[in-house]
């Protein structure tokens, strides 16, 4: 009896981890970017300890205007730039050199993303979709 409420118990909670689990669907390892592209969609998720790369992604947007979210938090140090580039000449682009949370709205459809940073200790989200 003992030995079968065990295993119910040790069932349950990898069942209820399991579940939990599925619903976290952005997951980032320290130093490596997590990037999700879908059709009208982006996102790049980062937990830096002293990261040092270059990034560079092929986006997937055939419409305007787009929502722009940058979240920087945790930041210790380091350099950091976040752009947006098509192959009309339109850029967005951010530095990353302090703890900051910006929504804004563009208007061109982008074609790449490119992330560059040097030394960088922090977390960043950046997220791009459609806006409503």
């Amino acid at each position: 009896m003992e030995k079968l409420r065990f295993t119910f118990l040790l069932a349950l909670l990898l069942f209820s981890n399991i579940i939990q689990c599925s619903k976290n669907t952005e997951i980032a390892f320290e130093n490596v970017p997590l990037v999700q592209i879908e059709q009208n969609k982006f996102s790049y998720t980062l937990i830096a300890e002293n990261y040092l790369g270059k990034k560079s992604e092929y986006l997937n947007f055939d419409t305007m205007p787009l929502t722009v979210k940058l979240t920087v938090s945790n930041y210790k140090s380091g350099l950091g730039l976040i752009s947006m580039h098509n192959k009309d000449g339109d850029i967005y682009s951010d530095s990353i050199v302090y703890n900051k949370q910006i929504s804004r709205e563009i208007r061109f459809v982008p074609d790449l993303f490119i992330s560059d940073f040097t030394s960088f200790r922090g977390h960043i989200i950046f997220e791009v979709e459609k806006s409503n």
